[in-house]
């Protein structure tokens, strides 16, 4: 098949949810189809070059004025201002052009700020919205966060259910990244497709010998469930019980970390890790504190792949079955992850079998092969169907 892929993030690193699922599922069906992407990509942001196979890129730059100028513009029209957000007469005319040169069997459009530009192309068209963004603006408006979230949240999040529901009609398929996210926007023949992780050469990763005990967090600070994670995790946990504890450490990985943490001396804010997975290796604990959000939590699957305990909220170990006591820890507050913290300082035989069990989850139920397969079949079924 030629599929024209129209993505709102360049595709490539796979340092990000976002970027991880597409790269995944892009590098595996590039090995017997033929992709053309047309994409956005931030005013500044380095678009280096693919690692797998690609017909061409077309990438349309998209600064952060451009989005909010959108959003605002939609605010009264009654339309999904998050949608609103990605329209871009240049990209409309890259699409238009690589359907006319590139000529598609079918169109992949990937999250559902895409959606409106699966019409300019002749071919049918399937979406990944990945997650419910309705489930998600109903969660943030009412979790905690900025005043400027929670009033952004309550205005867009029916104008993006009506959306999602209204994309039945529109593609030939749907697909989505966790059951309760299905099961929340109750659209007909939607595909679950979840996400997996890489496992990492088991070669890599440092040596632990350090005496200190190690608690590592990572994400892109910039989502607000992981920034609001990260405030719980310095707030509530590190700065009332860690302050002075010199056996013990915190290090936090990932793209627009905080750099002004280190109140207590024991706080290590590496930033964009190139090299992630040696990085979770070298920890004792991965941590996940994020209490809301949609769709499944990558921080465990990468954790497990990497075979290091997990500590998790109720919410992030529930999209990825995780179970107390046998594949993770679980707790419902900032007090519960401290007191899962201590538990694993004083039974590393405990971690070790909770990393041991997450592995074989992750074996189990989250698997990049069988979900890209899973994709690729609902491209062809596509294709092949009729309007």
């Amino acid at each position: 098949m030629k599929i024209l892929v129209i993505s709102p993030v360049y595709p490539y690193p796979p340092h990000d949810g976002d970027r991880i699922r597409i790269y995944s599922f892009l590098k595996r069906l590039a090995k017997r189809h033929t992709i053309r992407v047309v994409t956005f990509a931030g005013i500044r942001e380095l678009t280096k070059p693919l690692d797998f196979k690609c017909n061409k890129i077309d990438v349309i730059r998209i600064g952060r004025g451009a989005i909010m100028a959108n959003a605002a513009a939609a605010f009264f029209s009654g339309k999904s201002m998050n949608v609103a957000a990605y329209n871009s007469r240049e990209m409309a005319e890259a699409v238009k052009k690589a359907d006319a040169e590139f000529k598609p069997d079918i169109v992949y459009c990937y999250r559902i700020r895409t959606a409106p530009y699966a019409a300019l192309s002749k071919a049918p068209a399937v979406i990944d919205i990945v997650d419910s963004l309705g489930l998600y603006l109903e969660r943030q408006s009412r979790a905690g966060g900025s005043l400027f979230r929670k009033i952004y949240a309550a205005a867009d999040k029916k104008r993006v259910l009506k959306f999602e529901r209204g994309l039945e009609g529109a593609f030939r398929q749907i697909f989505i990244n966790a059951e309760e996210d299905a099961a929340y926007l109750k659209i007909n023949g939607l595909i679950t497709v979840p996400n997996g992780a890489e496992i990492p050469d088991v070669k890599r990763g440092a040596v632990k010998s350090n005496p200190v005990y190690t608690v590592g967090y990572f994400g892109d600070f910039n989502y607000a469930p992981n920034r609001q994670g990260l405030d719980i995790l310095l707030k509530k946990i590190w700065k009332k019980h860690y302050k002075s504890d010199k056996s013990i450490r915190l290090i936090i990985a990932g793209r627009n970390a905080p750099a002004a943490v280190n109140e207590a001396g024991n706080v290590i804010v590496k930033g964009y890790v190139p090299d992630l997975e040696k990085e979770i290796k070298s920890w004792d604990v991965s941590v996940a504190p994020v209490f809301y959000g949609a769709g499944r939590q990558n921080k465990v699957l990468l954790s497990w792949a990497c075979k290091v305990p997990v500590i998790a909220s109720d919410f992030a170990a529930r999209g990825v079955y995780g179970e107390n006591g046998k594949n993770l820890l679980s707790a419902a507050s900032s007090d519960g992850i401290k007191e899962c913290i201590e538990k694993l300082r004083k039974n590393r035989a405990l971690g070790a079998r909770l990393a041991h069990n997450g592995k074989l989850t992750l074996l189990k139920y989250f698997n990049w092969d069988r979900s890209a397969a899973s994709i690729e079949r609902g491209l062809k079924n596509a294709v092949r169907r009729k309007k």
